[in-house]
């Protein structure tokens, strides 16, 4: 209620971003587009959907039937679009594919049928949709954030585990660290990735923010963080419920919520009536799937 007007809704601030991001590619590119095309979480509802068309139309923008796209969707003409000469169903031939969605704030899965017609043209069926599940990096953020990087706030601090109440943790601790967090998070990834190729050992890999962060407290005084590190033991520690095959349902704590990201796939493979070695392909999008340990975790489970 305290926003300026034209900030007040979801679908208000939505267009904002729309009208910025259509105005930066009319930059690059000055011809008018002649289409185009938003995509949305597949496990959107109704009302999701038509806030993010009430933000097109507040952009300026026109998004007519059949344009408002299921991400996974999108992530699979986009696929496609990149690899036109990739044959992926032989005529007589049917395939299943399962395209796995992970990214900040949501995880889609998505299940499609591929086959082909006589003159060997791709022909895709659509066969479930997971529902929505609370479930992204930003909550493997969060657990690395409560899980591990307070307890070293709070020890260089000088301050005891009851100093902190709930309200300054959420609303002043969390926006001040969290991105300290994601970048722990992205530099060990990277290095995880880096060392499974060249068959490297793991478990001696680290991650460290070589830099002081200051969180300035609403009452005066500020909390600091000095070069936070996060190892590959750690790491995988936290890691263990979002990868768990068996773990599908929610557990929460005060701060922050796991969720295995089995919980969507087995939601979409129980719609369809399939089995998860009757996966053909698996096709990974979203930046969460950059976790080597996300991947890994798949390629077991769909393994067929």
């Amino acid at each position: 209620n305290m926003a300026p007007s034209g900030y007040r809704t979801a679908a208000e601030v939505s267009g904002h971003i729309l009208e910025f991001l259509n105005s930066a590619a009319m930059k690059e590119n000055i011809q008018a587009s002649l289409r185009t095309t938003v995509t949305v979480p597949a496990s959107f509802q109704a009302a999701q959907r038509e806030d993010t068309l009430k933000a097109a139309t507040l952009a300026g923008l026109t998004v007519r039937g059949g344009d408002l796209l299921d991400e996974p969707v999108a992530a699979f003409i986009g696929y496609l679009a990149e690899h036109p000469d990739e044959k992926l169903v032989e005529i007589g031939e049917t395939k299943n594919l399962m395209v796995f969605d992970f990214g900040g704030g949501t995880c889609d899965v998505a299940i499609f049928r591929l086959s082909t017609d006589l003159a060997g043209s791709l022909m895709i069926a659509s066969l479930a949709v997971s529902r929505y599940n609370r479930l992204g990096g930003g909550d493997i953020d969060q657990a690395i954030l409560y899980g591990h990087l307070l307890k070293q706030i709070l020890e260089e601090n000088s301050l005891d585990r009851h100093a902190l109440d709930y309200e300054t943790k959420k609303n002043v601790l969390e926006p001040a660290f969290i991105d300290v967090a994601e970048q722990l998070k992205i530099g060990l990834c990277e290095k995880i990735a880096q060392a499974i190729a060249s068959d490297d050992e793991l478990f001696e890999l680290s991650e460290t923010c070589h830099k002081k962060f200051v969180c300035n407290l609403p009452e005066g005084g500020t909390l600091t963080l000095t070069n936070p590190a996060l190892n590959f033991e750690v790491f995988q520690g936290i890691l263990e419920p979002f990868i768990d095959e068996d773990l599908l349902f929610v557990r929460e704590t005060e701060y922050f919520q796991t969720l295995s990201i089995f919980t969507p796939i087995q939601d979409a493979l129980g719609r369809c009536s399939l089995q998860a070695d009757e996966i053909d392909f698996c096709l990974l999008a979203g930046g969460s799937c950059l976790i080597p340990q996300v991947g890994i975790a798949l390629e077991g489970a769909l393994d067929n």
